[in-house]
Parts: C-alpha cells; structure tokens; sequence
C-alpha cells in the first residue's frame, strides 16, 4: 500500500514522514498493490481505518474510519 500527497499520485509519502498530520475532511490518496503471479487475485478496500499504533485489534484503542463497506 502506497500513501501519495496527492491526486497526481506522482509522490509517495515514505516512512520518515510519518505520522503524517492531515486536515479533517480532506482527501487522502492510497494505492493498494498485491505481488503475485495470480492473476485472477483482485483487491476490495472494504473496510480501512487510522490508528494511533500498529496494533489495531486493541480493544481500547482510538480509531477513525476511513472506509465504511466499500
């Protein structure tokens, strides 16, 4: 998964510019990729959300949906 800066999808953010600070309501623009001879494998984003860390099945964590069921 990529994270870009913007809609010409030209920049990619790389790690050292995390966490990225992103006003409410603005647009973000992500590329999801699967590396695999398969090519009958598709990607559906149904579901994506933000979270302070990298364990996001924490039951008390903070969480913001960016991705609602497709």
């Amino acid at each position: 998964m990529d994270f870009y800066h913007g809609e010409d999808y030209q920049d990619v953010h790389s790690w050292s510019d995390f966490p990225v600070e992103v006003p409410f309501r603005e647009r973000l623009y992500f590329e999801l990729s699967i590396a695999t001879l398969d090519q009958s494998l598709e990607i559906m984003a149904g579901n994506c959300c933000s979270t302070p860390t990298a364990d996001h099945k924490k039951v008390d964590r903070f969480r913001h949906e960016l991705i609602h069921e497709g």
